[in-house]
């Protein structure tokens, strides 16, 4: 009786492995195939998480046959079947337990159980592994290496941004200089900051900027010259409004920088 524990530990181990390849080989081909679609799907998307979850497969197996493992008076009687011991494992098992009181052929009945075990080896009571689900792990692991084999489609050519670059900006020069143009000294507080802003554009400009930067830039310029200069007064508006009236018929361009109180563009048509 002294191999017993050694058998029972052979078919425990082997019963571990056989639950982790029976999970792997019903799980593997759907992951499998899983993966090949989306290679052919979606190429962009990853594959391995595919291949992490089939890695993780074995250990839940193991872990699941160990945790259905049958208990050990099942395993003494699949020990005595596989020896053909016709019950006598299980017999000298059973005496063997404590609290059993002893009979006339216990000693019969240890020596047909000894004589049994005597010559067994692991091997020969051990469950098998392969079977016929266990084709699944090799047809999971050619989906796999199939879905990884799918090449990726190049990337699509992304045209070079729009740069713009100017060394000379006449409207933003004249943005610069606002602030000597400043009826008070709050105008021209406000008007240096807009200017700053105005000469940090041009430099950038004459470096090279993107089209839509630049755009972007320009406009936050240009709304802060209409938010920094001088409100005008109701008086100052109306006569502002009776002088583009005044020049409307003889100097447009005149009006028309009156009218967005322009003063470089007045200057100039002056």
């Amino acid at each position: 009786m002294d191999r017993l524990p050694r058998l029972l530990r052979s078919v425990r181990r082997a019963l571990t492995w056989r639950g982790a390849l029976r999970l792997t080989a019903i799980v593997a081909p759907a992951l499998g195939v899983a993966a090949l679609l989306t290679g052919a799907l979606a190429p962009y998307a990853p594959r391995w998480p595919f291949l992490a979850a089939a890695g993780v497969l074995p250990f839940v197996g193991a872990l699941l046959a160990t945790l259905r493992r049958p208990p050990v008076a099942d395993l003494v009687l699949y020990v005595d079947r596989r020896l053909g011991a016709d019950a006598a494992i299980v017999s000298a098992w059973e005496l063997s337990l404590p609290g059993r009181t002893r009979g006339r052929f216990d000693a019969e009945v240890r020596r047909a159980a000894q004589l049994r075990l005597e010559g067994a080896e692991p091997r020969s009571v051990r469950p098998p592994l392969w079977s016929r689900a266990a084709w699944g792990v090799p047809v999971g692991a050619l989906c796999l290496a199939g879905a990884f084999a799918v090449p990726a489609p190049a990337p699509a050519d992304v045209p070079p941004p729009d740069r713009v670059t100017l060394e000379q900006v006449p409207a933003l020069e004249r943005i610069e200089r606002l602030p000597e143009l400043a009826t008070s000294p709050e105008e021209r507080a406000r008007l240096a900051g807009v200017a700053a802003e105005a000469q940090e554009l041009r430099e950038a400009l004459s470096r090279g900027l993107e089209r839509r930067e630049a755009l972007d830039a320009l406009e936050r310029v240009r709304e802060g010259v209409a938010a920094a200069r001088q409100p005008e007064s109701g008086v100052q508006q109306r006569a502002r409004d009776a002088a583009v009236d005044a020049l409307a018929d003889r100097e447009t361009e005149l009006a028309r920088a009156l009218a967005l109180r322009d003063q470089g563009a007045f200057d100039r048509g002056v």
